[in-house]
């Protein structure tokens, strides 16, 4: 899953509403972070994940 947003949020609200009831979930890795607006010299137009 993968979400993009702009407003606050709880990372482990998010996490416990993933797993809640499952059984088949194993391992989970979770990146949060910042896209910045520039790269120094050319702004940024796009995000590839």
């Amino acid at each position: 899953m993968i979400r993009i947003a702009e407003a606050p949020f709880d990372p482990a609200a998010e996490l416990a509403a993933f797993c809640a009831g499952r059984t088949d979930v194993g391992g989970i890795a979770v990146f949060v972070g910042r896209v910045r607006d520039h790269d120094g010299r050319e702004p940024i137009l796009a995000m590839t994940l």
